[in-house]
């Protein structure tokens, strides 16, 4: 096929954080000269600003829009339609006209909707359904019964009371409960037409590796045949060879990443025991007993808002092996009727062994395919050490990773082809999925449910999306639940309509967790289902031990350990300063921003220094890659030398220790010495390495300072005098973070170890000392950095003073307190000297960026963006 790709450019229904809703809407209007209600179209998500565009036009029209401060998707050309959007505006427009008109009627009795507030706020909490300490009953016969159901009772006065307390939220209503029995238990003979055409994909792969493996028979028995016959020689082994490097090498390229494509999707947690959550598990069992519903053999918790079940494998599936994904945001946001409901919506889908192969043939292949297309896209293969092949595993590796490229058409067409063949079968179980959430919470309330369930993924999807560009400067949300329960909680009330209105009619049939549109909606309503909950005011977060570590445990799950967690409210209600200067400083380092200070120094080798601007960022092009690797290993080597300290204090005080959970090579105080030595040797040489190339970024700097005029140079001058005010604060950062680490890895320990008082105490006096000093420097300095940091630092003196135990009757504090409060003063101190420097060094960095723009530099970036 000849031509070049077209493309289109995709509103996605969001502007900038850094930008004035109101301000981008004027600009749009100006910008494409059309009318504001026109260029309020444009806020709307899935709106085709631009089609059929060339690669060049889509860079051109992205950098305008990004400019105005839109935020925008590129596409293949013709898969987004505004005339289907407006269709779904058109008919949500008339749904709303009818539950106006039906809220009207002298017979209604619901009350209005309205914003629903975080969990935490809503009344009636269930802290009395669930008292801590309760043993839930066992679970019967999971192998074989197609509906679980517990068999223990309870075997405890407060156990019981616990169960009749549960029990109580549900309705006792003959009726209503066979009525959502009959829903669960009903139409599975309606997933057999659909399991044939679902079973199409696994079922190519399967003959693909059962022909393999015939063909691989074959050619190891020509060699015995080929003796027995008496025609043996070099050729049968040449032959022989050649076909089965020829099979090992097509299991490899297309056989092996289907089949490992499901590790990738699945999502980490941590799995939530009884003693964690006894009312959880209570509930659980309680829903099963009430409902007919699956009761999970495990739960897991994630710090997402998705609630979903998953299990090890077909045959575990089968089995009634089932683990329910437990997003806190959702437990800790949303009031306890709508985690029931989306809870219960999860397990129905594995309810009998005829959903559980249904739900299996619709969900894994997909996964496994887009697993199998994201390792092809990025050359990932069977090979891979790291991301790239390594030693003599390099030459194959390439050969794969050219050959899949090459296959990505071909896997796209096979997902085209999965989705053709599974979508009877998923318009069905999710019929029945929706069905059973809304005999949860019943007919009437179920639109209300679904509106709080897109703001719920709204605020889930901006979290993210805030903790990733966090990241790029090696911070992270330090409680990822709370943070979306905040975002939740103030949403403006024109993006609540906007969701509304853009709620997709095609929902993803394939993403279980993903919330339905208007078309299932509407079909749900018109079943008028009875409410199986008469109380939906209650939390599930009281049914847990203690939510709050757990949210602090989950926010960690998946993110790099160079990341520190900071204060939520630092990163969600960011200045738009700071945001600022976090985008500024990820195009100048290419995303690979310095954990610490820059070293405002050139670099030693005289034939680095030769090298003009451009010449530096070539060179600097060709050690990104390294530079990333260092800056992880700096990190963990970090992070290891506070484990090493932590065990170190441990052995001197003479607490038994297990070496290896501290990173020392023995339990002696010798053997901890040597551990410390030898980890400062491996920092040492890690930082003269990264050095090296951290230096190469202040010769840019030099370079493009030295081709300014006159009155640009003196500014950013000025600028770099600025910076090196900051350099006799290095050191006490470097111990700020190490003591931030050990309050951290005490924390962790604390409950299971006994830390002995006069290690935690010489820990926070330390750490204070470091404070004190580093508010002296920036006294010191305060005629280059100015009053900002010194006012910001000044306002944290309350809280060493309270650390030092200076307040009268604060001083007798229990120990997991005192450090819990010392790792957050130490992150405090840290990110207020973090922001003040990186605004400082991006408003030098911009200066040189644009400077780099009108001279025609090539930029740093590995690859062009489209």
């Amino acid at each position: 096929m000849s031509g070049q790709q077209k493309f289109q450019i995709v509103s996605s229904g969001k502007v900038l954080r850094a930008k004035n809703p109101g301000e981008v809407l004027a600009e749009m209007a100006s910008a494409f000269s059309i009318s504001a209600k026109q260029a309020r179209q444009l806020f709307l998500k899935g709106w085709v600003i631009k089609d059929q565009l060339s690669p060049g036009q889509v860079v051109q029209y992205r950098t305008q829009l990004q400019q105005i401060g839109l935020k925008i998707e590129v596409h293949p050309a013709g898969k987004f339609d505004n005339r289907a959007l407006l269709a779904r505006i058109q008919f949500a427009r008339k749904r709303q006209a009818r539950k106006a008109a039906g809220a009207s009627a002298p017979d209604t009795v619901s009350p209005p909707a309205r914003p629903l507030k975080p969990a935490e706020g809503a009344g009636n909490s269930a802290a009395e359904v669930a008292p801590n300490g309760l043993t839930p009953g066992a679970v019967r016969d999971r192998d074989t019964a197609p509906v679980q159901q517990v068999s223990a009772e309870p075997k405890t006065a407060g156990e019981r009371s616990a169960r009749a307390q549960l029990a109580a939220l549900f309705s006792e209503q003959d009726e209503v409960l066979s009525g959502i029995r009959k829903v669960v238990a009903g139409g599975r003979w309606r997933f057999i037409p659909g399991i044939a055409g679902a079973a199409l994909v696994p079922l190519l792969f399967a003959a693909l590796a059962l022909i393999v493996v015939y063909q691989a028979g074959v050619a190891v028995w020509n060699i015995p045949a080929a003796i027995l016959d008496g025609s043996f020689g070099a050729g049968t082994l040449v032959g022989s060879g050649l076909t089965l490097l020829l099979l090992l090498f097509f299991s490899a390229l297309f056989l092996l990443p289907y089949h490992r494509g499901t590790t990738a999707s699945e999502r980490a947690g941590i799995s939530l025991a009884k003693a964690d959550a006894p009312g959880v598990h209570m509930l659980l069992e309680v829903l099963g007993a009430k409902t007919g519903l699956p009761v999970p053999a495990s739960v897991r918790v994630t710090p997402g808002a998705e609630i979903e079940g998953s299990a090890g494998g077909l045959l575990p599936l089968l089995r009634g092996e089932i683990t329910l994904s437990l997003g806190l945001s959702a437990v800790t946001t949303v009031n306890g009727g709508d985690n029931v409901a989306l809870i219960s919506r999860a397990l129905s889908y594995y309810q009998g062994r005829l959903g559980c192969l249904a739900t299996w043939l619709l969900v894994i292949p997909m996964r496994r395919l887009q697993g199998m297309q994201d390792a092809l896209e990025n050359e990932r293969t069977v090979l891979s050490v790291g991301g790239s092949g390594g030693g003599i595993a390099r030459l194959p590796h390439k050969l794969l990773a050219a050959s899949g490229l090459a296959l990505i058409p071909l896997v796209d067409r096979l997902q085209s082809l999965h989705r053709g063949a599974s979508r009877p079968l998923g318009r069905a179980l999710t019929a029945r999925a929706d069905a059973t959430a809304a005999c949860i919470l019943g007919s009437k309330g179920f639109s209300e449910f679904v509106a709080r369930w897109h703001q719920l993924n709204h605020a889930d999807l901006v979290t993210g999306e805030i903790n990733r560009e966090a990241q790029l400067v090696g911070k992270r949300l330090a409680d990822y639940p709370a943070a979306v329960r905040w975002l939740f909680g103030n949403i403006d009330e024109e993006t609540r309509n906007n969701l509304e209105l853009a709620m997709d009619d095609d929902s993803d049939l394939w993403n279980l967790s993903e919330p339905l549109g208007t078309t299932r909606l509407f079909a749900v309503e018109d079943r008028e289902f009875s409410p199986v909950l008469v109380r939906t005011d209650f939390t599930l977060a009281k049914l847990f031990a203690d939510i709050r570590d757990l949210s602090a445990r989950v926010s960690s799950i998946g993110i790099e350990d160079r990341c520190r967690a900071v204060d939520n409210q630092s990163l969600m209600a960011a200045s738009k300063e700071t945001e600022h200067a976090q985008r500024v400083l990820a195009e100048y380092f290419n995303r690979i921003v310095p954990c610490d200070l820059l070293p405002l120094q050139l670099p030693a080798n005289e034939e680095l220094q030769e090298l003009d601007l451009q010449q530096s960022v070539d060179w600097l092009r060709s050690r990104l890659i390294e530079l990333q690797e260092l800056e992880d290993r700096y990190s963990k080597l970090q992070l290891r030398g506070a484990q090493i300290q932590l065990g170190a204090g441990l052995i001197r005080s003479n607490v038994k220790v297990n070496a290896q959970e501290y990173q020392l090579c023995g339990a002696t105080p010798a053997a901890a010495d040597e551990s410390v030595n030898d980890n400062r040797v491996r920092i040492d040489e890690c930082l003269q390495q990264r050095s090296q190339i951290l230096s190469m970024f202040y010769q840019r700097i030099e370079k493009t300072i030295d081709g300014m005029d006159a009155a640009a140079r003196k500014s950013c001058l000025a600028a770099l005098d600025r910076l090196r005010g900051y350099e006799p604060m290095r050191e006490s950062l470097i111990a700020l973070e190490r003591y931030g680490d050990l309050a951290s890895l005490l924390v962790d320990r604390i409950p299971s170890t006994e830390i002995p008082e006069s290690l935690m105490q010489k820990y926070v006096t330390v750490a204070l000392q470091q404070c004190e000093k580093l508010v002296a420097v920036v006294e010191q300095q305060a005629h280059i950095l100015g009053d900002d940091l010194a006012a910001r630092l000044a306002g944290l003196e309350d809280a060493r003073a309270l650390l030092a135990g200076n307040e009268s009757g604060k001083s007798n504090r229990d120990a997991l307190t005192r450090m819990q409060a010392l790792e957050l003063h130490c992150k405090n101190v840290l990110a207020q000297v973090g922001d003040s420097y990186q605004q400082a060094l991006a408003a030098l960095l911009q200066e040189c960026l644009a400077e780099e723009g009108r001279r025609n530099v090539r930029p740093l970036r590995l690859v062009g963006a489209l």
